[in-house]
């Protein structure tokens, strides 16, 4: 969903935030299953079985997707960020939904 879709369907949520997965196109998905469900979405639907068992599934599926995992406190990525996801880290950081805290786990797996 966009960053305007986002922000009308949580305007109301009492939590103030909801967390999610910006693409590299800067949309971005709900994570009522959890960030792990929605980036094997975000891939076709690649199942846990097919993740190497020696890795984080969650970094895997960063690496692959080069999606990002959003909570309030903080959000991850696996190396450089998109210029639209990075406006949509910057617009939900001015509109109070995230304290901006991007961290790179880039390097940390071997894929």
């Amino acid at each position: 969903m966009t960053l305007k879709e986002f922000e009308e369907k949580h305007r109301d949520d009492t939590k103030g935030f909801c967390a999610c997965v910006v693409d590299l196109q800067g949309n971005l998905f709900d994570c009522s299953k959890g960030h792990l469900e929605a980036l094997l979405e975000l891939n076709g639907d690649k199942k846990l079985e097919d993740i190497p068992t020696d890795v984080s599934p969650l970094f895997y599926m960063l690496k692959e997707t080069g999606a990002i995992v959003v909570d309030y406190e903080s959000q991850v990525c696996s190396g450089a960020i998109s210029q639209k996801q990075q406006s949509t880290l910057s617009s939900l950081s001015r509109m109070g939904m995230i304290s901006m805290n991007l961290k790179d786990i880039h390097g940390k797996i071997k894929l």
